[in-house]
């Protein structure tokens, strides 16, 4: 699908023969056009809006026609450029594509039909923070699919304890975690990345639930993980959350370690809020 959308804003914007410099004026950089053509970048929903009303087409376009073209699309295609809308944050995005995708839904197979009701599902909290309704969509992907996929049903729980973190519900959060935790240790073949997101999630509720020995003990099981893996994903925020679960026992020794360990992490990352974040937390908590 992102290949389609790439392809067509390439095709449109020589058809009006326009320059991608010319193409980009006052929507993005000439760069970026670039990496649209080539399917390196995704356009926001906004960035798309704007480029489709200079080609003289509605946004609605790219979609269809990459939908329409079977030879090129399928449902790998779409849950690759939904998990990468969603990955940076856009979902607004990966909401329009998700419905798009949904119009056929009694077509579609139980797998996809599942991946695509938990994503709409973490839109409808992150767009419009809706907690019922995005609930409801996640428990119905919870069990929208009759051959369990185990390792998508155990995403699909960490995003519903999430959620319910995020509305402050946290005992509720507590269950859902309580239910993947085992899950992970039955399972041998779960990802990796599946594992990291659990273990910061659960952490970060069990530290709210007061429970700071099981927090700190899951954080450090996701930096092990990261370790192991040799990745980054994360590894920022579990070094973070270690420091924290550490100054809530009164440990600022040791905190003060994983939080120059984070703050090294977040300066590759170039994540600037969340080194503000860790100077204020040194300067009020460990002096």
């Amino acid at each position: 699908m992102n290949h389609m959308i790439s392809q067509k804003i390439k095709e449109l914007r020589k058809k009006r023969g326009l320059t991608q410099k010319e193409l980009a004026d006052g929507i993005c950089t000439q760069a970026m056009v670039s990496n649209f053509e080539k399917g390196e970048m995704i356009p926001s929903s906004l960035t798309l809006y704007a480029i489709a009303q200079r080609l003289g087409v509605d946004m609605n376009y790219f979609f269809d026609m990459a939908s329409t073209d079977n030879a090129s699309f399928n449902s790998s295609d779409a849950q690759n450029i939904i998990r990468k809308l969603i990955h940076q944050h856009d979902y607004e995005s990966a909401y329009f594509i998700v419905q798009n995708e949904l119009v056929q839904e009694a077509l579609l197979a139980p797998e996809h039909r599942q991946f695509l009701l938990w994503h709409k599902g973490i839109c409808q909290w992150f767009l419009h923070q809706q907690l019922d309704t995005a609930i409801q969509t996640l428990e119905e992907a919870l069990h929208a699919n009759d051959k369990s996929n185990i390792e998508q049903e155990i995403a699909i729980m960490n995003s519903i304890a999430v959620v319910y973190f995020g509305a402050k519900h946290y005992e509720k959060s507590l269950a859902y975690y309580e239910k993947c935790l085992p899950l992970i240790e039955e399972h041998a073949t779960i990802s990796y990345l599946v594992k990291i997101r659990v273990f910061f999630g659960a952490s970060r509720t069990f530290q709210h639930s007061k429970k700071f020995t099981e927090a700190l003990f899951l954080s450090k099981q996701g930096i092990q993980l990261c370790i192991e893996h040799e990745t980054l994903y994360l590894l920022g925020d579990l070094l973070f959350q270690t420091a924290h679960c550490l100054i809530s026992m009164q440990d600022k020794t040791n905190a003060a370690i994983y939080l120059e360990q984070a703050k090294t992490i977040y300066s590759l990352q170039n994540k600037y809020d969340y080194l503000k974040i860790i100077e204020d937390l040194k300067i009020n908590y460990l002096n």
